[in-house]
């Protein structure tokens, strides 16, 4: 599914090679068997591509295994061509297992970042075997002159009395490209800074990413109980997909998520204000899910899915970043009629929030409206391993797209100072003025 669909590019400031039936050499101890004359080829992206789309691309591949061969994606980003991921979950987890089609969606990518890709082939018959290894460049950031820059939260600290001392200006900012995703591993190189529209002078200058510690991204899953999902025997599958979705998250290294789990039916619950902020871990999201029953026949849909969001109020300082996520399960269908579906679209505006769409009474027209961010149709068995992909690489870039610029000044004069920052490329700088003193 595509999430995200390419316009241009805007900056928001928020303030070896194997044999086949071989493994591959990854310093791994295990050597699979394969069938005699089975061939697993990786066709797209070709070994050294560049280039490509940040936007995900296709992965396909060729194999002449018989029928019931299922195949797993291994896919993580490396230092360069022919060099072997260092990540631990370049042997042990695959982005993608049990497809049956030799094809699959990456998903949103890093810019200018190589990654390196193989596949395995499980047989009926118990064994396995691996593709070679290839790699591919994704695309630079593109430059515009359509750059625009926002300057979210910002603040100076400086004594006054104490004139020996220089005004310490700290600005926090995010990148982001069109669709609200993180654009990561920026350099003070690619930003011009200017003081009262002239280059710096007698001044130190800090750039640095902001600290993953203060980023903080609450995960709302909201759970439809409502027996139209009960009577389709959907809610196993929800629960499975919900403690699916928290494993996924949770495993981020950029952040510490912090989990949001509400059943509904004609009633949320627990209750908005019901959960300590910001939330509870992942093993405790677990438990939550586990205890989830059926409700009953009536539904609230528009109500609890405008109070939670209502509830997710983002806040961005330079000591603090949070940004809320609501990933809602449900048939999307509202029999309660107690709160209207303007209430609700009203409430998702502007918000971070997937849906996922179950049979029963379902209604993809209201879920795709919620889903502001993303839709998928859980009953069509589609490749819910790239869906989940999509959200998790979305927060994982999100998280470390902020940056602090820390500038000591000298400035005085008793007037207002300015700082301009403008990304090379952009003819959209944005101010920041300070007192001087």
């Amino acid at each position: 599914m595509k999430l995200f669909i390419r316009t241009y590019i805007g900056i928001v400031f928020a303030a070896v090679l194997i044999n086949s039936g071989c493994s591959f050499n990854d310093n791994t101890s295990t050597t699979p068997t394969s069938p005699t004359n089975t061939t697993l080829q990786l066709q797209t992206p070709k070994d050294g591509a560049t280039a490509v789309s940040s936007f995900g691309t296709n992965l396909q591949w060729s194999s002449t295994a018989a029928i019931g061969t299922v195949f797993e994606v291994f896919l993580e980003t490396t230092a360069g061509k022919n060099i072997l991921p260092t990540a631990s979950t370049w042997s042990a987890t695959p982005k993608a297992l049990g497809l049956t089609t030799t094809t699959y969606s990456t998903g949103q990518l890093t810019y200018a970042t190589w990654y390196a890709w193989r596949v395995r082939a499980l047989f009926p018959s118990g064994s396995w075997m691996d593709s070679p290894v290839q790699y591919f460049q994704t695309e630079d950031i593109p430059q515009s002159a359509s750059n625009i820059l926002k300057i979210h939260d910002y603040s100076t600290n400086y004594d006054p009395a104490n004139v020996a001392q220089d005004h310490i200006i700290k600005i926090i900012f995010q990148v982001t490209d069109p669709a609200g995703n993180g654009i990561v591993d920026l350099t003070k190189d690619q930003f011009e800074v200017l003081e009262d529209n002239e280059q710096l002078r007698e001044f130190e200058l800090n750039f640095a990413p902001q600290a993953p510690s203060k980023v903080i991204l609450p995960v709302h899953l909201l759970i439809d109980n409502s027996t139209s999902l009960k009577a389709n025997n959907r809610l196993p599958l929800m629960k499975a997909d919900a403690t699916e979705i928290v494993t996924r998250l949770s495993s981020l290294a950029s952040l510490t998520p912090f989990f949001n789990i509400y059943q509904f039916s004609e009633t949320l619950s627990p209750q908005v204000g019901g959960i300590t902020p910001p939330g509870v871990n992942a093993d405790q999201a677990k438990i939550d899910i586990n205890n989830i029953q059926n409700g009953v026949a009536s539904t609230d849909f528009n109500g609890a899915v405008a109070d939670v969001a209502t509830s997710m109020v983002n806040s961005y300082t330079v000591n603090e970043i949070k940004q809320h996520v609501m990933i809602v399960l449900s048939d999307g269908d509202d029999t309660a009629g107690k709160r209207s579906l303007a209430e609700a679209t009203n409430a998702v505006s502007a918000k971070r929030v997937y849906t996922m769409g179950y049979a029963g009474d379902l209604r993809e027209d209201i879920l795709k409206m919620i889903g502001v961010s993303g839709y998928f149709n859980r009953s069509m068995n589609g490749d819910f391993s790239s869906y989940l992909l999509n959200i998790r690489t979305y927060l994982e870039n999100f998280s470390r797209s902020f940056y602090v610029l820390t500038i000591t000044s000298p400035k005085r004069g008793y007037r207002t100072h300015t700082i301009s920052i403008r990304m090379h490329g952009s003819l959209n700088p944005v101010t920041v003025n300070y007192p001087g003193w």
